[in-house]
């Protein structure tokens, strides 16, 4: 065909729809189907995607059929505005919403996001509308040179919804819309979804002005008693797993005089603080329960266990409702003398409960002494492929070892399987490998299904981990980890498999994740002695009885160890570590 970018009179421009690349011999200019948009009708790469994306650009193929010349620059909008000139304050704010709202449903890396808090569900998105913004709403308004353009961007500007440098304040969040008592939208918050930004990036987000709104503001009538979050990710998480009568602060110190006249009004007789359970979740819990009891509401304090929020909590516990329900039949009450009745909104009875302590709730409290070593399983879903190739096993190494450093935890030994992981690793202050595990499986699954092209779950629920005794039987797992491609008959030896610890223990190649453990330190004097040493572990194969006991203990989140540490980590952790006996406990005789 005719070049549309230069005079051409004879045929030069070859166009492949196969490759979508095209390629003008006579003038040069050549590229993807991108850059033909972006070239024919004059707009950036990013108002290219979205014209792509809405088959707008199609018309573009025209161009050299009708002899007409590329436009430079675009100053007339290519895809219909979703926000309307004339609306008042209030119908702009909803139509913002709405267009976030779709924005959201079709950007796979928003609903990784969600997937990776255990929040993509349908309803919850459809229920609280909730959307994204990608710096594509501007892409639809008319121009700023022109009145109607000049007259939106001033608007959303005065709303807080642009900023005064022009771009939109709300990019890369997800967005909860905030109404009040008369269903207006009264705020917008937005949680960034990534969690690699520069220092200093705020990550939670509201329009400019004070907090305003209750959230689920409808969905706490009728009710007598309210469940309370800091954060609108633990409210949604709550609401997600069927506590309906839920509400949120605005973080730490964002219990507001709305909220608290909602809850009088509504006549809420008892508020379950969910806060986080750290210093300042602590504090401010105490704060609010102070104000709720001057106002003649019952406070009770649900306590997650240390350093981790409602969200951390679910997305660890299996199932969800149940741990969630125990947690809050569970809650303390602050106040003086005797406590008044609690009724929680899904109700779960005795037995239930029971049944949860002694059965899936044995994992309710996870693990985590501060020095000592775990090992660590993280596999795919349903066995799953998670890594496609060493692309992908590069990305999730290189976020390990951010999260590893960030969270202070030590990688002594590792592997990188077709469908899971295992890992070994010392965690150097409380909850360290919690966080780190939860940030890696949330980063990793924004990418993999972003690369991918792909929405859903990658992980299988939470990963699973164990407490290893270091002086008898940490070695053991190192050999365990490293001979794990060997055992599934994919290498003869654990020297050909590229993604373990073997390369940097046992050859001395140097690597910037691993932190040898003291006990592999005291293999040798030298870096050779160890390393020799250590190579002379992997003549034998493990034994069936340490094959056995490594795979009990981290698949129950039991402890690895003799007798002696088992004990004194029950001490220590006030949590059963060995398994339970089995069968009916005896009745007793009747005399």
């Amino acid at each position: 065909m005719c070049c549309p970018f230069h005079a051409d009179k004879t045929p030069s421009c070859v166009i492949t729809p196969k490759s979508n690349l095209f390629n003008c011999f006579g003038c040069g200019v050549g590229g993807s189907v991108i850059d033909w948009v972006m070239k024919t009708q004059g707009v950036s790469f990013r108002h290219a995607v979205e014209l792509l994306k809405n088959d707008i650009a199609a018309a573009s193929s025209s161009l050299a059929a009708n002899s007409e010349s590329p436009v430079k620059k675009a100053t007339v909008p290519k895809l219909a505005a979703p926000v309307s000139v004339s609306a008042d304050d209030q119908t702009l704010l909803r139509e913002v919403v709405d267009y976030y709202h779709e924005t959201l449903q079709q950007s796979p890396e928003a609903l990784a996001y969600l997937e990776s808090r255990g929040l993509h569900d349908a309803e919850l998105i459809n229920h609280f509308k909730l959307g994204y913004a990608n710096r594509t709403l501007g892409l639809r308004l008319p121009q700023k040179n022109r009145k109607a353009g000049a007259e939106l961007r001033e608007k959303l500007q005065r709303l807080g919804v642009y900023r005064e440098s022009g771009h939109e304040h709300l990019n890369g969040s997800i967005v909860v819309p905030l109404l009040n008592s008369s269903n207006d939208i009264v705020q917008l918050y937005g949680r960034k979804i990534r969690d690699d930004l520069r220092e200093g990036t705020a990550y939670h987000l509201y329009l400019a002005g004070d907090h305003a709104g209750v959230f689920n503001h409808a969905g706490l009538v009728g009710h007598e008693e309210v469940i309370l979050c800091e954060a609108l990710i633990d409210a949604l998480t709550f609401w997600r797993w069927g506590f309906k009568n839920v509400t949120s602060s605005y973080g730490v110190n964002g219990f507001t005089d709305e909220i608290l006249q909602a809850l009088i009004s509504l006549k809420i007789k008892r508020v379950l603080i969910a806060y986080d359970r750290d210093e300042a979740g602590n504090v401010a819990a105490e704060k609010v329960a102070k104000q709720l009891n001057k106002n003649g509401i019952d406070a009770f304090r649900v306590l997650f266990p240390k350093g981790m929020d409602a969200n951390q909590y679910a997305e660890q516990m299996v199932p969800p409702q149940k741990a969630l329900a125990l947690v809050i039949r569970k809650a303390e009450w602050v106040g003086s003398g005797k406590a008044p009745e609690m009724i929680t909104g899904v109700r779960v009875n005795l037995k239930q409960i029971k049944k949860l302590q002694g059965g899936s709730m044995a994992r309710l409290n996870r693990l985590c002494p501060v020095g000592i070593a775990q090992h660590i399983i993280q596999r795919g879903n349903n066995r799953q492929v998670c890594f496609n190739g060493d692309e992908d096993m590069a990305a999730y190494a290189n976020w390990l070892k951010e999260f590893a450093e960030k969270y202070q935890v030590q990688i002594h030994a590792w592997v990188f399987m077709t469908n899971h992981v295992h890992l070994l690793a010392t965690p150097l202050q409380e909850n360290a490998v919690s966080k780190m595990m939860q940030s890696l499986g949330r980063q990793y699954v924004r990418y993999y299904n972003y690369t991918y092209k792909r929405s859903g779950t990658l992980w299988e629920g939470r990963f699973k981990s164990c407490v290893v005794d270091s002086s008898n039987y940490l070695l053991l797992c190192y050999r365990y980890i490293e001979l794990n491609p060997v055992r599934a008959e994919m290498v003869s030896h654990p020297e050909e498999y590229k993604w373990s610890s073997y390369h940097a223990n046992a050859l001395g190649i140097e690597s910037s994740l691993r932190t040898p453990h003291s006990e592999y330190l005291s293999l040798g004097n030298t870096n050779e002695e160890r390393l020799s040493c250590y190579r002379e572990l992997f003549r034998t194969c493990l034994e069936l009885n340490s094959l056995n006991a490594i795979r009990s203990s981290v698949n129950k989140s039991l402890a690895l160890g003799d007798n002696r540490f088992k004990l004194q980590i029950e001490e220590n952790c006030k949590r059963r570590v060995t398994p339970m006996k089995m069968g009916r406990k005896c009745k007793k005789s009747l005399r």
